[in-house]
């Protein structure tokens, strides 16, 4: 039925408006007897009243008056007249599609637009009442209009939703139908100079929206029920891989309660078996949208295995991110007698591929890559993205210094050679990563492109090992050789000091010889201490742990590091106070300020 436009007299009159006071009239009375009293005193007093007062007061009066014609010439003042007019305010209230009552906070009212008329029991003996008495008597919303009530006493803005079966009053037919009404009140500034607060009331018939808002809510709960209890299971995960979704299905295989079930809870780190979450979170390098099927083992929640066939779809948004993925989970573990033996062996050896702990890829004959497990984009860094048709070559993941043995590897295998060295090479990706590649070749179909088997494994730890027990084997050569010099070493300087004490009982202190035999003495002392620490050093000396202060060793070695050095270093030594003494070799505690000596003095260097 097409809408016919209202005219002014179509609108709504409310039911109720405050009449204008006669405020005016007073003020104008009021005018008037000041300008008597004035002329009265004027007409006793003119003559003690001096000419210039007065010639200013007639100056003043012919000012305002000018004013006022020039103020009423422009509009800003009009002439009042006992009819009220509609404002643009009062048109807006009019027209509200729901009821409003206006009335000051002791219950007094203004205003009632005619809306508020429809309600059953809204006007009585035709005075209409105010929005607590309307509700008066149901006590489903006794507590609601309560709250009202004494936010409108507080001056703060409130709003209820109310139920009420069969309505206001009783009026609708339908006595067990629940309508729904939504009630609220905010106070409004003074106006016309009021000492009241004024407050509006809005009340609103909400059943319709209530209603299809529950039938819409009813159409999604069969929804989800239809999902989660649908025979396969369904998983949706976000861009981080954090499981968003988890239907009732796939919750009951895995062992995981439902109702504890929180988004972003679990990631498909926990449900994946191994590194499967690598071929989920890969997506399409090209952005489309598209389903894979993968066949791999899920993890329940005790940690045994679940084979399913996923069909997983995941996408790239414009910005080049992996944006949500969908993935339906079919059961393998429970698959009908009846299936093809050939799809059986097909799910076995998609498990095995995807759960084996070394990286497989399939290549073509010209050596790129076809097809790859999860421990592969693990252990290469790859992520399965093209950014052209043409297929990556495996030679592109790895060190130049070995693709010639790969390239040469591949072309025995794709002659169907037997026997094949494996290829040791390092990958390009960050970090110092090294593989051992096993190549073989592969009989497949006609119309597949694999021709080549690639197993690669891990040798990153392998070779850290290696290198660390090839440099203790080194320590440990250097060690003995520092051993053994140093005990023909320290056999000679016992001869040196023992010769030197003899020197010393033939020679007294007076003697000019003297000192140069203390030197000697003195020097060989220091030989033997060293000596004593490379021995220490190559775990040939026994220890003799003893109290020690460390300021007089640290004193003991100065000299002989200023000595080694060299001119272009200073070497300052500065102790600090209350230093306590130490329990330990006192060879040991040498040699370690030594070495700590010797580094500080190379980094400054």
């Amino acid at each position: 039925m097409a809408a016919t436009p209202l005219g002014e007299d179509s609108y709504p009159e409310p039911l109720q408006t405050r009449q204008r006071g006669n405020a005016g009239l007073w003020r104008v009375m009021v005018l008037g007897v000041s300008l008597v009293l004035i002329a009265a005193v004027f007409s006793f007093y003119g003559e003690r009243i001096p000419a210039d007062v007065t010639l200013t007061f007639v100056g003043l009066l012919a000012v305002a008056g000018v004013f006022c014609l020039f103020g009423l010439a422009a509009g800003l003042f009009k002439f009042a007249n006992g009819e009220e007019k509609r404002t643009v305010s009062r048109a807006v209230v009019d027209s509200l599609p729901y009821g409003a009552v206006v009335a000051d906070r002791d219950g007094k009212i203004s205003y009632v637009n005619a809306h508020y008329g429809t309600f059953a029991g809204a006007i009585v003996g035709g005075v209409p009442v105010g929005v607590s008495r309307l509700f008066a008597g149901q006590s489903e919303a006794s507590e609601a209009v309560y709250r009202l009530s004494r936010a409108a006493k507080d001056g703060r803005s409130a709003i209820e939703d109310i139920r009420l079966i069969g309505g206001l009053g009783g009026s609708h037919t339908d006595a067990s139908r629940p309508f729904w009404y939504r009630v609220a009140v905010r106070p409004l500034p003074d106006v016309d100079g009021g000492t009241k607060s004024l407050l509006v009331w809005s009340v609103e018939d909400i059943t319709r929206d209530r209603e299809n808002n529950e039938s819409a809510f009813r159409d999604l709960q069969r929804a989800i029920d239809y999902l989660d209890h649908a025979p396969a299971g369904f998983f949706s995960s976000d861009a981080h891989g954090r499981i968003q979704y988890l239907n009732s299905t796939l919750s009951d295989w895995l062992g995981y309660d439902l109702a504890e079930f929180n988004s972003g809870q679990l990631s498909l780190g926990d449900i994946v078996r191994g590194d499967g979450d690598s071929l989920l979170m890969r997506g399409r390098g090209d952005g489309e949208i598209g389903t894979e099927i993968i066949d791999i083992d899920l993890v329940r929640r005790n940690g045994t295995a679940l084979p399913v066939r996923l069909l997983h779809r995941a996408a790239r948004l414009a910005e080049g991110e992996l944006g949500e993925t969908r993935t339906l989970v079919l059961d393998q573990s429970s698959a009908p007698d009846s299936e093809e033996e050939l799809r059986a062996a097909e799910v076995r050896f998609s498990r095995f591929f995807n759960d084996t702990p070394f990286a497989i890829a399939t290549l073509d004959t010209s050596g790129r890559i076809v097809r790859t497990n999860a421990p592969f984009s693990r252990i290469f860094k790859w992520s399965g993205e093209q950014k052209s048709l043409e297929l990556q070559p495996l030679a592109d993941l790895i060190g130049e210094g070995s693709r010639e043995r790969l390239a040469r590897a591949i072309v025995d295998a794709g002659a169907q050679q037997s026997a094949i060295e494996p290829v040791d090479a390092l990958l390009t990706a960050e970090g110092d990563h090294a593989v051992r590649l096993y190549i073989s070749g592969s009989e497949m179909s006609t119309g597949s492109p694999e021709r080549v088997n690639v197993y690669a494994l891990d040798m990153t730890e392998q070779r850290k090992l290696e290198a660390q027990f090839a440099q203790s084997q080194k320590m440990q050569a250097v060690g003995q050789l520092a051993g053994g010099v140093a005990h023909d070493f320290n056999n000679l300087l016992t001869a040196i000091i023992g010769f030197s004490d003899l020197l010393l009982l033939k020679h007294k202190p007076g003697d000019p010889s003297f000192s140069e035999l203390m030197q000697i003495k003195q020097n060989a002392n220091r030989a033997a201490g060293l000596t004593r620490q490379l021995l220490a050093f190559s775990r040939r000396q026994t220890l003799r742990p003893q109290v020690l202060e460390l300021s007089l060793i640290v004193d003991d070695l100065t000299v002989l590091l200023k000595r080694m050095i060299g001119e272009k270093i200073n070497l300052g030594v500065e102790h600090g106070r209350n230093i306590w003494p130490v329990r330990a070799d006192v060879v040991q505690a040498r040699a370690g300020h030594y070495q700590s000596g010797c580094q500080r003095a190379r980094c400054h260097a």
